[in-house]
């Protein structure tokens, strides 16, 4: 009989541990982490707005002005102008992407 009830105890013990509520179900705050700083959410802020970009390209630090279309994990998605050369004015939109390994910084033109 006595082997009977200890069989039946660690098995209720079991059903207890199993049934046990977890913290977090039950909306009780876990660990606040503060939000870490992230360059994508500053480009997220600056689509559609007029950026300067420094990228090296072959070794050369190259400047670039356009205006933000899209960025995602990788590349950035820049409209730049074409100008003509003989009288300065814009002439069309040129659409470059730009692997964000090689940019070196990014700034909002004002």
């Amino acid at each position: 009989m006595r082997e009977q009830f200890n069989k039946q105890q660690v098995f209720d013990l079991r059903d207890k541990q199993a049934a046990r509520p977890v913290r977090q179900k039950l909306g009780f705050p876990g660990k606040s982490k503060e939000k870490r700083w992230s360059h994508q959410d500053d480009l997220d802020r600056l689509v559609g707005k007029e950026i300067s970009v420094a990228i090296i390209l072959s070794g050369v630090e190259k400047y670039v002005k356009g205006t933000l279309l899209a960025a995602d994990q990788y590349f950035i998605k820049l409209s730049l102008p074409l100008v003509d050369l003989m009288t300065g004015s814009p002439v069309d939109n040129s659409i470059r992407v730009y692997s964000k390994s090689i940019i070196i910084y990014f700034s909002e033109v004002k």
